[in-house]
């Protein structure tokens, strides 16, 4: 008797993953309400139509579901030999697939899931055997194992390798699961900046900002209560780099101060200017400058020179006012120097 889909994709996984294929076999009681039906596009491939609160969508082209998944795959480029890979939704199967068949067996793919229906639809209709068995990919299934997905990242994101992670969402996701998918995008992003931030512990430096680009370039911008020098600057530089493996792939490193001028991204450069001048730019395109009088979780206050009417006198008169703003209104704030 020849095995089903299911159980050939199961025996791949636990080579891999007995736990999670163990787990998969049990019968679970789930609160998705997504309701998957199989069907066949007009170029023979296997696509799913879902259907939420009254509303359907395809997961795959109905007409071509081939053309697509090529243009995405244009898009998405090459990929790192060691990249970590995130696909947030997996499917029919034929992104992912993709996605194995371009990259090492190096690359360490990651496959978040939020409907445990789609992910067993996918793993009764769709042979994905082959793939699977020849390298680990990890699933993380909303209803399932979704406690995993903050260690499995941490266990395949690493300083070496932050800087070729590529993540991406299933085009057909975004309708449906637009909230689950946006918390876990952000997750993985803290944990990069966690990954830094480790690495500062028992210092008195603190990250500002990171920005890291597709061409191997790590920007750290640090800073300190205290102030910072170059001295601090060039020895976080060394320690970064002797974490860094410049035979698995060569990078340009730069650690800096996020000195005048460089917006406010964090809590402590606020309570670094209390006292000192400020610039804060307005999502209204206004721009007010004063001295920084306190900060909380919801706003800042600061006090600024303005000029009011005085009765009895053509001149107005110079006042100082205090200003309380949000940072819901709030686009940019920075340190500036007053002459």
């Amino acid at each position: 008797m020849s095995k089903s889909i299911l159980e050939k994709n199961l025996e791949a996984m636990e080579k891999w993953y007995p736990a999670f294929a163990d787990l998969i076999r049990e019968e679970h009681e789930t609160e998705d309400p997504t309701n998957v039906m199989v069907e066949t596009s007009w170029d023979g491939e296997t696509i799913f139509r879902i259907e939420q609160d009254g509303r359907q969508l395809y997961l795959g082209g109905k007409r071509n579901a081939k053309e697509p998944i090529q243009i995405w795959s244009e898009r998405v480029g090459e990929i790192h030999k060691y990249a970590p890979v995130f696909l947030f939704g997996v499917g029919s199967a034929a992104y992912l697939k993709d996605i194995i068949e371009k990259s090492s067996k190096e690359a360490n793919v990651v496959v978040y899931e939020p409907s445990i229906h789609i992910f067993m639809a996918m793993l009764e209709n769709i042979d994905i055997s082959k793939e699977i068995e020849d390298r680990p990919i990890a699933f993380v299934v909303k209803g399932l194992n979704e406690e995993e997905f903050e260690p499995v990242m941490r266990g395949v994101m690493t300083l070496e390798n932050m800087s070729f992670l590529i993540e991406e969402i299933h085009p057909n996701y975004r309708g449906f699961f637009l909230e689950d998918i946006l918390e876990k995008v952000k997750k993985s992003t803290e944990e990069i900046k966690d990954i830094i931030e480790t690495i500062l512990q028992g210092t008195d430096l603190f990250l500002v900002d990171l920005k890291v680009s597709p061409d191997n370039s790590i920007e750290v911008y640090i800073d300190s209560l205290k102030g910072i020098n170059v001295d601090s600057c060039v020895t976080l530089s060394k320690q970064l780099d002797a974490k860094l493996d410049r035979d698995t792939e060569d990078f340009e490193l730069t650690v800096s101060s996020a000195g005048i001028g460089y917006p406010f991204k964090v809590t402590q450069q606020y309570e670094k200017n209390l006292g000192n001048q400020v610039e804060v730019k307005l999502q209204n395109g206004g721009k007010l400058q004063g001295t920084l009088k306190s900060h909380s979780v919801t706003g800042i206050v600061i006090e600024c020179e303005e000029k009011v009417a005085v009765e009895g006198k053509k001149k107005k008169s110079i006042v100082k006012v205090e200003k309380e703003i949000h940072f819901t209104d709030i686009k940019e704030v920075k340190d500036i120097v007053v002459f």
